[in-house]
């Protein structure tokens, strides 16, 4: 027989599944946010186009990809960092 979760491991995987679906929705957010944040700031400011330019020569989907992979990348690091080196652990109970 397997180990099964009772009580507070139940109670603590119920948590983590439904705080992974907020992080899946709030990222979603991020990103369109970031899309635009890219074409109003970032971009006029790193490539020294204006707006106008940077909406003619480089499409929204190139960028929200771009932020898509960084994010994923990012999201990816911080739970091989929380999970393989056992910080989650250590600092993630109450």
């Amino acid at each position: 027989m397997g180990k099964e979760k009772t009580g507070r491991g139940l109670e603590c995987a119920c948590l983590m599944e439904k705080s992974r679906r907020a992080h899946a929705i709030r990222d979603s957010g991020k990103r369109r946010a970031m899309v635009i944040a890219n074409y109003y700031f970032a971009g006029p400011l790193f490539f020294g186009m204006s707006t106008g330019e940077m909406l003619k020569a480089i499409p929204w989907q190139l960028i929200f990809g771009w932020n898509a992979i960084q994010g994923a990348l990012e999201y990816t690091a911080a739970w091989i960092i929380a999970y393989r080196f056992k910080i989650a652990e250590k600092y993630g109970k109450w």
